[in-house]
């Protein structure tokens, strides 16, 4: 049966490339403890935000852009935990700080209105948590279209 696309699996590929040395990181702007790495899987540009203790990757927040809704560009926010570290608030940290450094980026760039977007499996109430706070208190159920599972959209216009 298809899942909904997990951020998780990409953490966990996140850590193997910075054990290899593979993963070219810049400092956070906003918050010094967070590492940003621009790539373009897929041919779209995504930003991935980390907070690493002792060379573990303890939070990953994901910023990919995802098209334009109502004529203004749309990103999709994606976040995850090190199984070891859930439970202590940096889900919230995480995302919390990717996106205010997103933010200013955008704005610093002079784009004038944009999207923050994120889809939500409607059974896992952490990541729902998260999103009511980072992005809306309210949200949308949708079918996920990797999956077809029951989902849920928040989503956001800055701008």
């Amino acid at each position: 049966m298809p899942q909904m696309t997990d951020p998780h699996d990409a953490l966990v590929a996140f850590q193997q490339g910075l054990d290899d040395g593979e993963i070219p990181l810049q400092q956070a702007k906003e918050d010094p403890d967070i590492w940003i790495c621009r790539d373009q899987p897929n041919g779209n540009t995504r930003l991935s935000y980390l907070l690493v203790r002792d060379r573990i990757i303890v939070a990953l927040a994901m910023i990919v852009h995802d098209g334009f809704s109502a004529g203004s560009p749309c990103f999709g926010v994606g976040y995850a935990v090190h199984e070891g570290y859930r439970g202590k608030g940096l889900g919230n940290r995480i995302a919390s700080s990717a996106t205010k450094e997103f933010v200013s980026g955008m704005v610093g760039a002079g784009v004038k209105s944009f999207f923050l977007e994120a889809i939500v499996g409607v059974d896992n109430l952490a990541s729902r948590r998260i999103a009511e706070k980072i992005i809306s208190a309210s949200a949308r159920g949708i079918t996920d279209s990797v999956s077809g599972l029951p989902a849920l959209l928040y989503s956001r216009r800055i701008g």
